[in-house]
């Protein structure tokens, strides 16, 4: 079902933006003419973000394996590629972390060179994505050059001494001084190296709120200056960043909110209740951004801890992608997560050809009812053996089933769709509504009139 959905319908669901969307106003693709060569307004149409380990890929020349499976990551209909840091990394104190940036303009040998980012980046364009890197503001490595030569641009104790973040436990790195006027412009300087050189479309800013606001406002008007569409994600609770004009910001408990409902701490309501209370209070035109992991929340806790089995996580991505805002995907649930994984020294994975499918079957469903999804939603079952919640706008309907149980359960239907012609989408198999689902352990089905 790869299609006009990934731009047409995106936005009507998320937040309205239809006409930023699509229509003659796309520019051209030369590689694939149905689809345009980059959105045409990034925060407009974002619906899908796939987070990119570099190492998950391959342990040298990352970026060419990336792109050698850009056309997996396409297919789970992902508008934005976001690589997590490709910078050169320190030595000093360090633990091997890709947050403990060494050198801004340089790429980590391990990954490739700004020859293979470019290739990247715009092989990502040719298929309608933006590609956005992470950046890591609040701090640099103890070997970075900066503090060599500019020490006064860190912050020190009593002693005159270079310190790490306070109160972060981070030892690897060296915390920035945002008192500093010129470390301020040599880091704006250094976002908008990447943004001439590579022609990135943004960046997924790291612990945005150890920044201050100001340093944000300035550094991204300086890049949309650049880049007018530049699409900005703050890993940050606080919706004061988005009055930094920030696109889209973390929903920080939605995780743990999730992972609850799963272990039997909160009732599915109760669960939808307070992420919708949170949707209330996003400003128009701004996103929130929900996962069933990212790289720390897997790196702390395995499948089983989460979600009660590795092979619940499918149905929970169904959950986070069918209720509301911006789902994304961390490289890897398409290998399967069979126990904590790190990203620290992460190791390439072996991918998994049938979760990979299932995934995208799931990300074809969440893009064909983008438009039903634009209607308010309601729960119809929320038992903790199986639940029934949907959304409906105007003549179009989705309905969502999930069991998060390792046992096969029945959900009964809502008594006003039983009987209705729909189609089930994962199945493509059209029916008339039972009065009840059957659900095999962790299963889920989706379905559409």
């Amino acid at each position: 079902m790869k299609s006009v959905f990934k731009y047409a319908l995106a936005a009507t669901a998320l937040v309205g933006f239809m006409s930023a969307c699509g229509g003659n106003d796309e520019p051209s693709n030369p590689v694939n003419p149905d689809k345009p060569a980059t959105p045409t307004d990034p925060a407009a149409s974002t619906s899908l973000i796939y987070e990119a380990n570099p190492l998950f890929f391959a342990s040298d020349n990352s970026l060419a394996a990336i792109q050698a499976r850009l056309d997996k990551i396409d297919d789970l209909e992902a508008d934005v590629l976001w690589l997590m840091p490709i910078y050169a990394q320190g030595q000093k104190n360090a633990i091997g972390s890709p947050y403990c940036v060494k050198d801004y303009k340089a790429i980590n040998p391990k990954y490739g060179d700004m020859a293979a980012l470019k290739n990247l980046v715009n092989a990502a364009h040719a298929d309608g994505m933006i590609v956005i890197l992470d950046w890591v503001a609040n701090h640099t490595a103890w070997d970075s050059v900066w503090i060599s030569e500019h020490p006064d641009w860190f912050t020190k104790n009593a002693n005159g001494d270079i310190v790490s973040p306070p109160g972060m436990g981070w030892n690897d790195v060296a915390d920035l001084n945002y008192d500093n006027v010129e470390m301020r412009r040599a880091m704006i300087d250094a976002m908008l190296y990447w943004v001439k050189q590579a022609d990135v479309d943004g960046f997924r800013c790291d612990y945005a709120e150890g920044v201050p606001n100001s340093f944000w406002k300035e550094a991204i008007r300086s890049i949309r200056e650049v880049k007018p569409k530049a699409f900005m994600l703050a890993e940050a609770s606080d919706f004061k960043l988005y009055d930094a004009d920030f696109d889209m910001i973390y929903d920080w408990t939605y995780c743990t909110d999730l992972q609850n409902f799963y272990n039997g701490k909160s009732t599915f309501d109760k669960f939808v209740e307070k992420t919708l209370n949170r949707d209330k209070t996003v400003p128009a035109g701004k996103q929130l951004l929900r996962y069933v992991v990212n790289h720390d929340v897997i790196s702390e806790k395995s499948p089983q801890q989460m979600y009660g089995s590795p092979e619940a996580m499918p149905g929970a991505f169904v959950i986070t992608s069918f209720l509301s805002q911006v789902p994304m995907i961390y490289s890897g649930m398409e290998a399967g997560f069979d126990n904590r994984t790190a990203f620290i020294n992460a190791k390439p994975l072996t991918w998994n050809a049938a979760l990979q499918k299932k995934y995208e079957e799931i990300c074809d469903a969440y893009k064909e009812t983008a438009v039903a999804r634009g209607g308010d939603l309601k729960v119809y079952s929320s038992g903790s053996k199986g639940v029934i919640f949907g959304h409906t706008n105007g003549d179009k309907t989705v309905l969502v089933a999930v069991n998060p149980t390792g046992n096969a359960v029945q959900v009964k239907v809502p008594i006003a769709f039983v009987g209705d012609k729909m189609e089930e989408l994962i199945s493509d198999t059209d029916l008339a509504m039972p009065s009840a689902v059957s659900l095999d352990a962790y299963g889920y089905k989706i379905f559409s009139k």
